[in-house]
């Protein structure tokens, strides 16, 4: 079983549109508040970035302090992204 731990991440750089319906939303929340992406229409993600043009995502229990799924569709598509590791960004 893997352990559970507070996680965030913060996804920049442009998301292709042929890309969205693929966007892996599995239980992704927005904020520390549980209010999740529940679409991946092109309006939503839109919707969803912050006044710098990011996405950011939050977990209290993500196993690993990771976002496994996610991630890995970032890195398959090159997309940038940032998590904190111990206090740093990383990737």
């Amino acid at each position: 079983m893997a352990d559970r731990m507070a996680a965030e991440i913060w996804i920049g750089g442009k998301l292709p549109r042929s890309l969205l319906d693929e966007f892996p939303i599995s239980e992704l929340r927005l904020d520390w508040d549980e209010n999740c992406l529940e679409s991946t229409s092109e309006e939503d993600i839109l919707a969803a970035r912050d006044e710098s043009g990011l996405l950011h995502f939050a977990d209290v229990e993500a196993a690993w302090g990771e976002f496994q799924e996610l991630e890995g569709w970032l890195r398959e598509y090159d997309i940038p992204f940032g998590r904190p590791v111990f206090g740093k960004m990383g990737v």
